[in-house]
């Protein structure tokens, strides 16, 4: 999907210097990408390798304003629909690009971050005949590598003039280097994909790669109490509506929910393990965790036979539960 395919506005400017832009790509993909009108003109985030042409052009279009001017890109994390198109942004505005530097790697090869995050599941369910397939269809989202200017980490300070700062917390879980930017005098955060509720597609599973670290970094978000929360999907909750932006006491609700899902994911994948046993194979223990699931939220299968983002989600707890690597 394009913007062409929308007739509605998605581009929302909810402070004097920062505009949400929505951006579609894939099937049902979905990214919120910031516009940050500094001394210096930034943009969080850059979506997939189409999106710069597609939807960051035309937003600054609509304010006077061109993609060449864009001075700094500032990536919340490396997964590909966040960062995939950095390069086309670089190529036209030959900007700077920051990034956590546990994340810096992701963004400059494509092959290891699907490697990272995708062969596993794949394996797991006995695919490995269709690896190539999506390997190359992750490389057409991904992008091409652009240069690294800036490797950031936790505590450091992103300033882009007027008044504009944001400090860096470092929120793994998602990935290692996730981070939640955080302008500290506005007490707006923007948290990428930090806290993921239980995902953004419609009966799917928050993608949560390192549990551990995850659960630790809600509780770090929650801690910083941020009057705005500015995320990077419109991301489901168990009984919150899915805006992108939330406020005040709806945000301590949010990440209160999102540790309950992890919660409901760790146990009924203990629970799973518990009456299957140890050497099961991965795929029927986990459909017996998501028979558990089921009650507590909607999960829906995809083409695959599986609700987006399920595989993630519990190979984890999965390995967690009976001591093998995945």
């Amino acid at each position: 999907m394009s913007r062409r395919d929308y007739d509605h506005h998605t581009d929302f400017k909810f402070h004097p210097r920062i505009t949400q832009i929505g951006c579609y790509w894939g099937g049902g993909g979905h990214t919120e990408l910031y516009l940050v009108e500094g001394d210096r003109l930034a943009i969080i985030d850059t979506g997939v390798s189409e999106t710069p042409e597609e939807y960051i052009r035309p937003a600054l279009a609509a304010i006077g304003r061109d993609l060449g001017e864009i001075e700094v890109i500032i990536n919340t994390h490396g997964h590909h629909d966040h960062a995939g198109g950095n390069r086309a942004v670089h190529d036209a505005a030959h900007c700077e690009i920051w990034i956590h530097e546990n994340d810096a790697a992701l963004t400059q090869d494509p092959d290891f971050a699907f490697d990272t995050f995708f062969v596993r599941d794949m394996k797991l369910l006995e695919q490995s005949a269709r690896i190539d397939e999506a390997r190359l269809k992750h490389r057409q989202t991904a992008g091409r590598a652009a240069p690294l200017t800036r490797r950031f980490r936790d505590g450091d300070q992103l300033d882009l003039g007027a008044g504009v700062v944001f400090r860096v917390v470092h929120t793994p879980g998602h990935t290692l280097g996730c981070c939640v930017f955080v302008w500290e005098r506005e007490g707006i955060a923007i948290s990428g994909d930090s806290a993921l509720g239980r995902g953004s597609r419609v009966g799917g599973m928050p993608l949560i790669f390192y549990p551990d670290a995850y659960r630790e970094s809600l509780a770090t978000i929650r801690r910083i109490q941020p009057r705005v929360l500015c995320l990077g999907h419109h991301y489901r909750t168990l009984r919150q509506t899915n805006e992108s932006i939330r406020y005040g006491d709806a945000i301590a609700a949010f990440l209160t929910e999102s540790a309950e899902i992890q919660d409901l994911i760790d146990a009924a994948m203990a629970a799973a393990v518990a009456e299957l046993g140890r050497d099961v194979p991965f795929a029927r223990v986990a459909r017996r965790a998501l028979r558990r699931l089921a009650d507590d939220m909607p999960l829906v299968d995809e083409a695959s036979g599986w609700p987006n983002g399920a595989i993630s989600a519990l190979s984890a707890p999965w390995s967690q539960a009976t001591g093998q690597a995945v």
